[in-house]
């Protein structure tokens, strides 16, 4: 071990302390998110948003079918956020417009940098 004085701090290089093997991935990550917790829910968000917009033929009907006769429902067990003017379903509108939303945000990500 090197004796570190106030005289000798200065000429010091990193190699010359023993600071051991860094630590292991997965405490580095926890160590991460503890001090940063808004990274981790902005990225288990965008997770999120990705995998459903993935999954978005799954878990809705399309997107632009017309059916006038329950247009304007309230938001129920058939409808999750009800229909629009013209007998849209909302919920199918808003998990296919995340597919949307992605491409543009990655588009303006790789043109920013």
């Amino acid at each position: 071990m090197v004796d570190i004085t106030p005289s000798h701090a200065a000429a010091l290089a990193d190699d010359d302390l023993d600071l051991g093997p860094p630590p292991p991935l997965a405490t580095r990550i926890w160590m991460y998110s503890k001090r940063h917790p808004t990274v981790v829910i902005g990225l288990a968000i965008l997770v999120a948003m990705a995998l459903i917009s993935i999954a978005a033929p799954l878990l809705a009907s399309d997107p632009l079918e017309l059916n006038p006769i329950i247009r304007l429902k309230p938001p129920s067990a058939e409808f999750w956020f009800g229909t629009d003017f013209l007998g849209r379903e909302v919920y199918a509108r808003v998990i296919y417009g995340g597919r949307i939303s992605l491409t543009v945000g990655l588009a303006v990500a790789v043109i920013a940098t």
